[in-house]
């Protein structure tokens, strides 16, 4: 179980970490608020041209969008924390069923070798 929580936290902390890296080097770079993609960059182009934005507008769209996208990430990674013993769960759950029902009996031994002190990540 210590190696399930382990590719949890290094889930989360990676992500986190993505999406961190990614907004410091857009702002270092001096991204232009218009080459963002992605859902909210959508979004956002759907506003500028709605209500004619002026650049400075633009700008404080973006940044507000921006932090809106870092607090998202927070809680998607605060939520995946907090469901560890549901994908504990969820994960020993889906080994005893390939286990049980998909190998054939003869390799069941082989299998719980192979398994023993691992688990099944929780993001492919």
């Amino acid at each position: 179980m210590n190696l399930l929580r382990s590719w949890i936290l290094l889930a989360v902390g990676v992500a986190f970490s993505a999406g961190l890296a990614a907004g410091i080097l857009s702002q270092r770079l001096g991204q232009d608020p218009s080459e963002a993609g992605g859902a909210l960059g959508l979004y956002r182009e759907a506003l500028v041209q709605e209500f004619d934005l002026e650049p400075e507008r633009e700008r404080a769209l973006f940044s507000v969008l921006d932090a809106y996208q870092r607090n998202l990430e927070d809680l998607q990674a605060e939520a995946l924390a907090s469901r560890e013993a549901e994908l504990v769960s969820l994960a020993e759950g889906i080994q005893r069923l390939i286990r049980d029902y998909v190998l054939p009996t003869d390799q069941r031994e082989r299998f719980d070798a192979m398994c023993a002190g691992r688990s099944l990540p929780v993001q492919g």
